[in-house]
């Protein structure tokens, strides 16, 4: 039981390394670690706003980094966009594994699609903060209408973000139930 038990916890622990290490070490060297959330509403990370937002909540959010938060936020953006490719594969590695010693009992569409859906909303947003952040360094105002599709790929983003690591962890579940009832 031991070594099945090991092989569980690195498949989970691998997409949590690589999330929260990799995030860290974003910030840490984009510099933007020196611009923390504070208690102030506007200093909330619009890619950690669940709820949504606005183009006047984003004006708000780059006016509250300031001029060097704001390129620091540029040089997080930029990385950002290599990042849903390390925690995304991650995940799946690990989604695939625990799904393979399980058997795979369901389609591999069911496994890849919160995943795929999670990369491919994660780009967006960091495309779209990316471009409408441009706009404030010069001085433009941030358009509604591509706010409003960044605030929905940060939500679509989360969710299946929770959805895909919300199955790895019940398949993992499954797997150390099998392996209790010794049913390997």
């Amino acid at each position: 039981m031991t070594v099945p038990l090991i092989k569980i916890l690195v498949a989970l622990a691998l997409p949590v390394v690589l999330f929260f290490g990799g995030g860290y070490l974003m910030l840490l060297f984009t510099a933007r670690d020196q611009f923390p959330q504070t208690s102030a509403p506007e200093s909330v990370p619009l890619h950690f706003r669940l709820g949504g937002y606005n183009a006047e909540q984003a004006q708000a959010y780059w006016a509250w980094l300031g001029a060097e938060g704001q390129l620091a936020e540029l040089r997080f953006l930029e990385v950002d966009l290599v990042f849903p490719l390390v925690y995304g594969g991650a995940l799946l590695v690990s989604l695939f594994l625990i799904w393979g010693w399980l058997g795979r009992p369901f389609r591999l569409a069911w496994l890849l699609a919160p995943l795929a859906v999670t990369v491919i909303a994660d780009w967006t947003e960091n495309l779209v903060h990316w471009h409408q952040l441009h706009r404030v360094l010069r001085q433009e105002p941030v358009q509604d209408f591509w706010m409003h599709m960044a605030s929905l790929a940060t939500t679509t983003k989360m969710l299946c973000f929770t959805l895909s690591a919300t199955l790895l962890v019940a398949l993992a579940l499954k797997r150390l139930a099998r392996i209790s009832r010794g049913m390997g």
